[in-house]
């Protein structure tokens, strides 16, 4: 499991990067569907927190859809 964690590192840290940095709900949706196959083999506890960062850029991205 530590080498696994390891290994993944650099890509959950991409992910939380890229889930960030996207600007519309559209290219959030289209990004998790166009990575879902890669964030699958991520450790069960960063799935989770990539999942939260996930909720909350659709939460913020509706906000400012509202505002």
């Amino acid at each position: 499991p530590g080498a696994s964690k390891a290994a993944n590192r650099a890509t959950y840290d991409r992910f939380v990067k890229e889930n960030r940095n996207v600007s519309t709900l559209k290219e959030l949706t289209e990004w998790y569907k166009g990575n879902i196959a890669e964030i699958d083999t991520l450790p069960p506890d960063w799935l989770d927190d990539l999942r939260q960062e996930y909720n909350d850029q659709q939460s913020e991205l509706k906000k400012k859809l509202a505002a």
